[in-house]
């Protein structure tokens, strides 16, 4: 069955969406929760096919939640519904990978509708990037019975695959690019390439972008007058609040703290990974 999360935090309205009949559509509601932080945990440690939130909600709203699911560049669609029809809401919404964007008030068969469509994408994408991995499957076994040299068909390719990787990251990180966008790029799928790069790094696909886009930002504080709000956006973070978090957690301080005093450093452990690859990707050994 399609599994189903509920974020929204009017009570009546939560509960006017789980009492729906569910089960005539094949869905089953995992949660019902008053905000995006407690809907965010529930994605990290549950299977959730579809998220089903309301756009304005305390602590994480759903265009946080949305960015935040499509950063796990896993299976979830998300479904927005809003009481504000501003096109603000709606790019935001699109760029974030929102499966739909509903207008509330919503009667009860347009919800059910725009779920049950929402499930058959994940579906497609599942059988997608399942008949990927066959077909990766069979390349490398063929390939891997013609080779003789020193080293595997499986080293070389990782080894070609993370360089290619690592270009597209360097070439891209300022759009909106995503684990989903690197391996249509590639022509792999997103739990392929996922457990390459965690394989290879010991670090995931988002972890890597984030120090890529921080390094930039942090050089562009050091060097240039440009506002705060213009470096975030310029490194493919268009939500500034968001950009803070990341860049505290990341620095140890604000990106306004970092500016004033200009003595913080990175993860160190990020730094030498990003230098490595920097090497590995311009041929040097």
């Amino acid at each position: 069955m399609t599994k189903l999360l509920v974020a929204d935090d009017e009570f009546f309205i939560r509960q006017g969406i789980i009492s729906l009949d569910w089960n005539r559509i094949g869905v089953q509601v995992i949660g019902a929760v008053d905000n995006g932080i407690k809907a965010r945990e529930i994605i990290q440690n549950e299977s959730v096919d579809v998220v089903l939130a309301d756009i304005r909600m305390p602590g994480m709203d759903g265009i946080e939640l949305a960015r935040f699911v499509k950063n796990l560049d896993g299976y979830t669609s998300v479904i927005l519904l809003t009481g504000y029809n501003e096109f603000q809401y709606a790019k935001a919404a699109i760029s974030n990978g929102v499966f739909e964007y509903l207008l509330k008030p919503t009667n009860p068969d347009e919800i059910m509708d725009s779920v049950k469509r929402a499930a058959l994408a994940v579906g497609e994408r599942r059988q997608r990037d399942r008949r990927l991995q066959l077909l990766e499957q069979e390349l490398n076994a063929g390939r891997l019975l013609k080779q003789a040299d020193p080293f595997t068909m499986d080293e070389q390719m990782t080894l070609t695959n993370m360089q290619r990787i690592w270009k597209y990251i360097k070439e891209n990180y300022s759009q909106h690019i995503s684990l989903s966008t690197l391996a249509e790029s590639m022509h792999f799928s997103p739990v392929y390439l996922s457990r390459l790069i965690k394989k290879e790094t010991n670090h995931t696909f988002l972890e890597i972008l984030t120090a890529v886009r921080l390094k930039d930002a942090a050089r562009k504080l050091r060097t240039t007058q440009m506002r705060i709000f213009e470096i975030s956006e310029s490194v493919g973070i268009d939500d500034q609040r968001y950009f803070s978090q990341v860049f505290k957690k990341m620095y140890g301080v604000t990106p306004l703290e970092y500016k004033k005093a200009l003595g913080s450093g990175m993860n160190g452990e990020l730094t030498c990974l990003i230098a490595g690859m920097d090497d590995a990707g311009s041929g040097k050994r």
